[in-house]
């Protein structure tokens, strides 16, 4: 039975932890630096961390559920992150969707620790129902050790090449989402002025070819304007990232970049 130790108990995090306690597979601890929030995966059998220090002691493997590269890099260097006080050997599986370059970085700084980046693609129901997609890239051991771990929650999980390759996975998808949505969000207002409405329109849409993943979310949160506040924090930190990692990489992705920025979402 593997440790795993699991830091960001957050929105989509909590549903993570409370999917490895059913499965019963692996001892899990947890750290948040609001205590409260782990009671109730606690009170299930988990165990609980007193600081980032003592749960990277405590891992075999740790998940790591942040929102971007700066709260990944604050919590990973230096004397109070995690990665110094990981056992040699451990593998850190980091569901953050960021640059490729911070994975490499913490491999290099720290190379007896195996890193895994694992960007996830879905919402929480998909969590609870065990259909999380997550993408690993990576060494085959390690990825093969994440796989099992994150089957808890996540079906599929798509094995991608090397470590970063799924982030540059999970950003062009991103793009793609965001260019997506904004076609959506631009036909529609096209079937405002005719005179259709919008949920109507939706709900036909979605039934034909011109269906997408992002018009199936729009449906599924209730219409554009829920779905724009929903997803739009993590589409701007996303699409800004694909951009500057295209610029830098001397990619051009002006055509998809330009449907992504000039939409009636904002994205950008």
């Amino acid at each position: 039975m593997s440790r795993v130790g699991f830091f960001g108990v957050g929105q989509m995090g909590a549903p993570m932890v409370s999917r490895l306690l059913d499965r019963g597979q692996h001892e899990v601890v947890l750290y948040a630096r609001r205590p409260e929030v782990c009671e109730p995966h606690v009170a299930r059998g988990a165990g609980l961390a007193g600081s980032l220090k003592e749960l990277a002691r405590a891992s075999d493997v740790l998940i790591v559920c942040l929102f971007s590269d700066p709260q990944l890099r604050e919590t990973a260097f230096g004397e109070d992150g995690f990665l110094a006080h990981l056992p040699d050997g451990a593998i850190v599986v980091s569901h953050t969707t960021g640059s490729p370059a911070l994975v490499a970085d913490i491999a290099q700084t720290m190379p007896h620790v195996r890193v895994v980046d694992g960007p996830i693609s879905g919402d929480s129901e998909d969590i609870f129902q065990g259909r999380l997609t997550v993408l690993l890239g990576g060494e085959p051991d390690p990825v093969d050790t994440a796989r099992d771990v994150v089957g808890a929650y996540a079906d599929p999980i798509i094995a991608t090449g090397a470590l970063g390759s799924a982030l540059l996975v999970k950003l062009l998808n991103n793009l793609l989402f965001a260019a997506n949505s904004q076609l959506l969000a631009g036909t529609a207002a096209a079937g405002a002025a005719l005179g259709l409405n919008e949920q109507s329109l939706l709900a036909a849409l979605s039934a034909c070819s011109g269906s997408s993943a992002a018009l199936q979310r729009v449906r599924q949160v209730g219409g554009l304007i829920p779905f724009e506040g929903r997803v739009t924090p993590y589409l701007r930190k996303d699409v800004a990232t694909a951009i500057a990692l295209a610029e830098e990489m001397g990619v051009s992705i002006d055509f998809v970049r330009g449907v992504a920025e000039k939409g009636p979402l904002s994205v950008t």
